[in-house]
């Protein structure tokens, strides 16, 4: 089987988990036999397959990223052009006896429907975030909503990350459930490290990831453990605004703002730390919940990831009940025990999520459309 896999980042290029995704879900599916042509910007750090089977193929260049927002700044106003120029390329380029394209979100679906017509082969789309979830469910933009809208029609089968993903495609969206197949995320191990007393937050410093509840559980705990210290990983819009809660809640002395970290610092921080806090508004999946077990940091998640939903051996919390968020940090760090338990049981879970399972998984929906 030979698969047009239309992407928008790939290792050592990226930017969150949609390259994670894709780098693990490659790789399984060329140990399974199957040929994939990944089509993706060209990048400043040139993009490489490291498997036989799996051959990246640059296309143009963008400054839209997987996360950008058409209010972006550094884009000059330029976001929709931007974005249609990459799909025109795609659509010129993408050329071969496929038996399928496999798109990912928003990016390429314009290209993807194109070329489903041209080729007269299926689309499989794999639904990884929605404008719902980035939006954090306030004043959500209409023009993702529409192509969002517009791809999962077209598309021929759907992959969603998290049942909860799969309720939004088919409530928000009008999507018959029975096209719709949720197929989890998996990790590949980062092995652990020395535990000191951080607690951690990594991702994207917006409205959806809820970095603003991590802070003020960090000021309830501090009240008890004056120790701790907390390290916010990651940037975004949101910095600024987060910098000067710290400040308000004087708990900036305590307080971390690493920025971006390479690929090495984020093994390492993941390594080092306590306590993973995952408090999204809404989240998908989470792989950075499943990065953070794999390295031995029992993980606190919000019940709105979808990661929660699969994964059994971690402590969930609503991600506005700060009260509760800071109950369970303060039990982690003082109940050895406790922390032990969650540890050896998380890793023991963890070994279902393999991307190899996640491959044969995806295969049995090409199957269905082949």
């Amino acid at each position: 089987m030979k698969v047009a896999m239309l992407g928008w980042e790939y290792p050592p290029f990226k930017v969150g988990g949609l390259g994670t995704h894709c780098y693990g879900l490659t790789r399984g599916l060329a140990d399974q036999h199957v040929t994939v042509d990944f089509y993706m910007p060209r990048t400043k750090t040139r993009a490489y397959a490291d498997k036989e089977g799996i051959n990246v193929i640059e296309v143009g260049h963008t400054s839209v990223f997987p996360y950008s927002r058409p209010d972006d700044k550094e884009l000059n106003g330029n976001f929709f052009e931007c974005v249609h120029q990459y799909n025109e390329l795609l659509k010129t380029r993408v050329k071969g006896d496929y038996d399928l394209i496999h798109c990912h979100d928003w990016l390429t679906m314009e290209a993807a429907i194109h070329l489903k017509e041209e080729l007269n082969i299926p689309l499989v789309l794999t639904v990884h975030s929605t404008e719902y979830d980035r939006s954090g469910w306030l004043n959500p933009n209409q023009w993702f909503i529409d192509i969002e809208r517009q791809g999962m029609q077209q598309a021929d089968r759907i992959i969603a990350v998290s049942h909860f993903t799969k309720r939004v495609c088919v409530e928000r969206y009008g999507i018959d459930p029975n096209k719709i197949t949720v197929v989890h995320n998996a990790v590949y191990p980062l092995g652990e490290g020395p535990k000191k007393d951080l607690v951690l937050f990594l991702g994207r410093l917006t409205i959806q990831k809820g970095p603003e509840f991590f802070l003020k559980a960090a000021r309830k705990v501090l009240d008890h453990n004056h120790n701790v210290r907390f390290v916010v990983a990651g940037k975004g819009e949101m910095l600024p605004r987060l910098i000067d809660q710290a400040v308000d809640l004087g708990i900036s002395k305590n307080v971390i703002f690493t920025g971006r970290l390479t690929e090495e610092e984020v093994r390492h921080i993941y390594q080092i730390s306590k306590v993973y806090i995952m408090p999204s508004v809404s989240e998908p999946f989470g792989i950075t919940a499943l990065e953070a077990i794999s390295a031995g940091t029992p993980t606190i998640l919000s019940k709105t990831a979808g990661v929660a939903e699969a994964f059994t051996n971690a402590l969930k919390v609503d991600f506005w009940d700060t009260d509760e968020m800071a109950n369970k940090i303060l039990a982690l760090l003082k109940y050895d025990a406790l922390h032990t338990t969650i540890t050896e049981n998380s890793k023991k879970e963890l070994e279902l999520f393999t991307w190899d399972r996640t491959a044969r998984q995806t295969i049995d929906v090409y199957n269905e459309v082949r």
